[in-house]
């Protein structure tokens, strides 16, 4: 299997802000993915370790590169999860949910009367913002209306979503039972899930952490709890895609042994024919498979090697920037340009061994 990646020119200068170029950078870019049994928690094994980028450097120059793609991975986990919080029905089912933890309002000619007081006061330098909202939120209360916003936690939100009757459109939107969506938080926490690999890409022996990237959710409010809650559809999908590729596999597994015992029926095999030459095909694949991991295994850390190599290259020469900046020497031209197509070859060669790792149980 062939992957072919595009290579993007990254700026050798950080900033806060991230441009559109930029954001459309990240989504063309492809970084290759960690071998097989490296990932965040999945939330459901429980197998924890970092998500580091692949290009790990030789040098301070590869590690900038290094830490810019794990900005940009997440960068482009974002976008994705904003385009899924986008989703029909997602927005209409959380503007019924968050209201409930919105703090109360406090309105009418009393408030007025308090209001105008206290601007005219923070106009006149008498007291400042903060003193400006402890007087308001005090004043409110001495007329019976408590401002503060209610305590926010995944047991408050599950328990608005059974208490308003919206059990069944969540379960819809996360593809889980409500029983389920509560032994998941028991046992896991509150995070947000998102795709690592392509989902289109699960085969019957692939493992969650390949194929799902887990991020404890740290900060609780309504919204970011039921986002959190939204992308527990991410595993749901994932336990789904595996259970049918584990039923094409079994099929399959089934009809190949039907072959088996058809063709050993023509050349007259016993049943313990038939198992010997199980038992020695057993060992003779394990040997082959293990040959083709290792190879995949050194294939791909020289694939890694050479990225860091060229990168190192792209950032002595100036940056790949330099390509567009007018009166940069044509020979440094030609030679960022060519270590980035060289680098967008290790980037596929990489990817390439990477999947096969992912997916080849060898």
């Amino acid at each position: 299997m062939t992957t072919k990646v595009k290579s993007s020119a990254t700026s050798h200068k950080s900033s806060a802000k991230v441009s559109a170029k930029e954001l459309q950078t990240v989504v063309n870019s492809v970084s290759a993915p960690a071998p097989a049994g490296v990932g965040l928690s999945d939330g459901v094994t429980g197998v924890s370790s970092s998500s580091a980028p692949v290009a790990v450097g030789s040098s301070s120059a590869s590690t900038a590169r290094a830490k810019n793609m794990d900005l940009r991975s997440k960068l482009e986990n974002a976008i994705y999860f904003e385009k899924f919080t986008n989703k029909l029905g997602v927005r209409e089912l959380s503007a019924k949910i968050v209201p409930f933890f919105s703090a109360p309002e406090w309105s009418g000619s009393a408030a007025d009367m308090v209001k105008t007081s206290l601007s005219g006061m923070l106009e006149a330098g008498v007291i400042n913002q903060d003193q400006f909202d402890m007087m308001w939120r005090a004043a409110a209360k001495n007329a019976g209306i408590d401002l503060s916003a209610p305590a926010v936690s995944v047991g408050r939100v599950l328990a608005v979503i059974r208490r308003e009757g919206l059990v069944r459109e969540f379960v819809s939107l996360v593809g889980m039972s409500f029983n389920a969506v509560r032994d998941h938080i028991r046992n896991n926490g509150i995070n947000n899930y998102s795709w690592r690999l392509s989902c289109g890409a699960v085969l019957a022996n692939s493992d969650i952490n390949n194929y799902v990237r887990c991020e404890k959710c740290d900060v609780i409010t309504a919204s970011s709890i039921l986002s959190a809650l939204f992308s527990l559809s991410v595993v749901s999908d994932f336990k789904k895609r595996l259970s049918s590729a584990k039923s094409v596999a079994r099929t399959q597994l089934h009809n190949s042994l039907c072959a088996a015992i058809r063709a050993a029926s023509q050349l007259g095999l016993s049943d313990n024919d038939i198992q010997t030459e199980i038992r020695e095909l057993t060992c003779y694949v394990s040997d082959i498979d293990y040959q083709t991991r290792k190879r995949l295994q050194n294939n791909y850390v020289a694939a890694v090697n050479k990225i860091n190599t060229y990168n190192d290259e792209i950032l002595m020469l100036g940056g790949a920037p330099l390509v567009d900046v007018v009166g940069t020497p044509a020979k440094v031209i030609k030679k960022i340009k060519r270590a980035l197509y060289l680098r967008g070859l290790a980037y596929s060669d990489a990817h390439t061994c990477a999947v096969l790792l992912n997916q080849e149980n060898v």
